[in-house]
């Protein structure tokens, strides 16, 4: 496995930090697919309105934006650890903590059943707790916690 050492100077093995941060993805992933599961076994309709008609929140979608949030979590703390290593995790996880908490008023901007409302609020914080929980112990800087 080879190692880096990065300007905070912590040696952090490229190898492992690749596989925590795609496990990061897989669990928010599955995750956010269990909350859907539960949600729809439980009868939410699991659909909501924008405006433009009735959209179903499919099981598909759920593997499309978990991962996407997870891999653009892990985009960001990439570039935060190549551009700013010093204090690199404290602020990405400022950053995707907030990014979390703005996430859980995308369900009240559409019109959507109560069942459907809570679904997407634990799918969001799932993932989000995920995705922060566990890129936090891949980083670089893990230090700076």
């Amino acid at each position: 496995m080879t190692s880096h050492t990065s300007a905070a100077g912590t040696t952090a093995g490229t190898g492992s930090s690749v596989r925590i941060r795609i496990l990061a993805v897989v669990a928010a992933t599955i995750a956010a697919a269990a909350v859907w599961l539960i949600a729809d076994a439980a009868g939410a309709s699991l659909a909501v309105d924008q405006g433009d008609g009735p959209k179903d929140l499919t099981f598909g979608s759920v593997f499309l934006f978990a991962p996407g949030a997870a891999l653009a979590g892990w985009g960001l703390l990439a570039l935060l650890e190549k551009f700013k290593p010093a204090g690199a995790l404290k602020l990405w996880t400022v950053i995707a903590s907030v990014v979390l908490v703005l996430s859980f008023g995308l369900p009240f901007g559409m019109d959507s059943s109560g069942g459907t409302r809570v679904a997407q609020l634990l799918m969001h914080l799932v993932t989000g707790v995920t995705v922060i929980s566990v890129l936090r112990r891949s980083s670089t800087g893990a230090t700076d916690r």
